[in-house]
């Protein structure tokens, strides 16, 4: 028995010798997959890192493309990218080759200095200058630990962290975007650089086609405008009358704080509000004698001809709504097409105001220039029946301005 008993405890030792060696072996295996499951882990940090910056780049682009206005533009690309890197204070500064001038276009998130058109100086500790010098973006976490640079910035504010990128066209510096010192006060680092400067390179191609799209309008508005221009020349009682109207319609919309983009509209009206006339017989815009219902009603036509004119150019749409307003009437006895007030643009009735001010005020092949007061009295007695009666008191206000008076 006692034999027997030993061969048994030799052969539960040799389990156990066994099961420590599996025991050995399954803890080797939980050490792999632990170090597997760690190795995984980081993958898919860095994975969902790269999806999340993968989708701002995509929002940020969406946003910067939503617009080609340059003065929008600018202001969303700033302020999107603000929003993305969570700074404080944003700006633009475009870079002036010829004049060797570096320009503020947009600044958000400090009042200190008003930055249209603000010229900077270009010196050594300048950042912008660095970069626009240098060719490539700068992150600078810690101010102190960059004494070469101002930590004071030209505009008045305190820099503590920053990011500032070149902003490049076809190998051409156009500028620069910066971001300045993060909203929860912490520092800027080298992975927010490489997102920042990604989004800079987006900002650069949008700016680049904003600047053609100007290039495009102006093209299009300078070719129309010379066409008006010739109508107006070939008649030395309606020359200048486009100009003067623009001038008095800007000068309205302004006292009346219209935005910048209203302002744009109502200029581009008040040029082109005689395009129409293009399709208006010469002898019938000449006519000296007293004019006959059929010469009026195809006189009437020039505001519907201007917007058959204009319609092709997308880009002038709510420009060419109003033209074919701007001899409408506030009691909706207008032409062509009688529109009530509550249905007019707030532009089509400075416009209304402005052109017949300066008709009243400017020769006619039948009747000389009426002089500014009996024109205001006018402008008073057809105010709620052909004039909006809230903005001829305005323009009159102007009349009697001696700037004005001094400017007109």
């Amino acid at each position: 028995m006692n034999q027997k008993l030993e061969e048994q405890i030799k052969e539960i030792e040799t389990l156990n010798v066994n099961l420590e060696e599996r025991i050995e072996e399954i803890e080797e295996a939980n050490y792999k997959i632990a170090d597997l499951a760690g190795e995984l882990e980081d993958k898919n940090t860095t994975l969902e890192n790269a999806v999340s910056k993968l989708s701002t780049l995509y929002k940020v682009g969406l946003a910067i493309n939503s617009t080609m206005e340059s003065e929008s533009l600018f202001k969303l690309i700033v302020k999107t990218t603000m929003d993305t890197l969570r700074a404080q204070i944003g700006y633009i500064i475009l870079w002036d080759q010829e004049q060797h001038e570096m320009l503020i276009t947009t600044l958000i998130g400090h009042d200190g200095l008003s930055p249209s058109g603000t010229v900077l100086p270009r010196k050594q500790s300048s950042v912008s200058s660095w970069v626009i010098e240098n060719g490539k973006p700068l992150l600078i976490a810690d101010i102190n630990q960059a004494p070469e640079f101002d930590r004071f910035s030209a505009m008045g504010y305190e820099r503590k962290t920053l990011i500032c990128a070149p902003l490049i066209v076809k190998n051409e510096i156009i500028g620069t975007i910066t971001v300045v010192n993060k909203i929860d006060n912490s520092t800027y680092n080298h992975e927010e650089l490489e997102l920042f400067s990604t989004i800079a390179a987006q900002a650069s191609i949008a700016i680049k086609n904003a600047k053609l799209y100007d290039e495009q309008q102006k093209t299009y508005l300078n070719t129309i405008q010379a066409l008006v221009s010739a109508i107006e020349a070939s008649d030395s009682y309606t020359r200048g009358h486009s100009e003067r109207v623009t001038y008095y319609s800007l000068e309205l919309a302004k006292k009346l704080e219209l935005s910048q983009d209203r302002l744009k509209i109502i200029e581009r009206a008040a040029i082109l509000h005689d395009i129409g006339k293009i399709g208006i017989d010469l002898t019938l815009l000449h006519k000296e004698g007293r004019l006959t219902a059929e010469d009026i009603n195809d006189l009437q036509q020039h505001p519907t001809i201007g917007m058959k004119i204009l319609e092709p150019i997308e880009f002038l749409q709510d420009v060419r709504l109003c033209i074919g307003q701007h001899h409408e009437r506030y009691d909706g006895q207008g032409y062509p097409n009688s529109i009530p007030a509550s249905e007019l643009l707030l532009e089509s009735k400075i416009l209304a105001i402005a052109d017949a001010f300066d008709a009243m005020t400017s020769d006619r092949p039948y009747r000389k220039a009426l002089p500014v007061e009996v024109a205001i009295n006018e402008l008073y007695s057809n105010a709620g029946t052909q004039f909006d009666p809230e903005l001829v008191p305005h323009f009159v206000d102007l009349l009697k301005d001696s700037q004005f008076q001094s400017s007109r």
